[in-house]
């Protein structure tokens, strides 16, 4: 069984537990706004860890100018670092745009499997954070001349993004099927 298959599994048997806060496809539009602003701030905040790496690394760089005989600091830290934090802003502006697709399909007879698939995509998005966590943790380890190695955290972003398009898509085909339908 490959991953996608498990992912689709996992989808069936899963439950949502936010089925109380909507009861309306107008309720789930205010759910996944909220959403996506939630993703707003966050990408906010991995912006402004993102300027306070560059500020250390200069300042790295400025003291290993003027310590070079005594002590290097390892400044390429931060371009690792970096790295990780633009993942993560990556994968938190695609979760954003899988809010925002699901808004405009959103209608009163599919709201709650739509609720169902975010929630469903908020664990998977809550994972890869944690792996990006993770990452960041080893390199702070390796920097202090340690390494660390835990299976319990897995970049599910590929196969994830898939599951999440390929559910998507047919959304959009029943959306296009039943406005063909009243057009016709």
């Amino acid at each position: 069984m490959d991953k996608i298959d498990k992912i689709e599994e996992e989808y069936k048997s899963f439950e949502t537990k936010n089925e109380s806060e909507v009861s309306n496809v107008n309720d789930f539009c205010s759910y996944a706004f909220t959403g996506i602003c939630e993703t707003k701030d966050i990408i906010k905040d991995y912006n402004r860890e993102l300027r306070e790496n560059k500020r250390w690394q200069l300042a790295g760089k400025i003291r290993n100018f003027f310590n070079f005989i005594f002590q290097e600091e390892e400044v390429e830290f931060y371009d690792y670092d970096n790295k990780i934090l633009e993942d993560a802003i990556i994968l938190t502006k695609q979760y954003a745009e899988i809010y925002k697709r699901l808004i405009v399909l959103a209608d009163d007879d599919n709201y709650m499997e739509l609720l169902k698939l975010i929630d469903f995509a908020s664990i998977y998005y809550d994972s890869n954070i944690e792996y990006f966590e993770y990452l960041r943790d080893c390199l702070e380890m390796n920097l202090k001349g340690y390494s660390m190695c835990n299976s319990r955290y897995s970049d599910t972003r590929e196969e994830f993004g898939k599951f999440v398009d390929k559910k998507i898509s047919e959304y959009e085909d029943v959306k296009v099927y039943k406005l063909k339908k009243v057009t016709s």
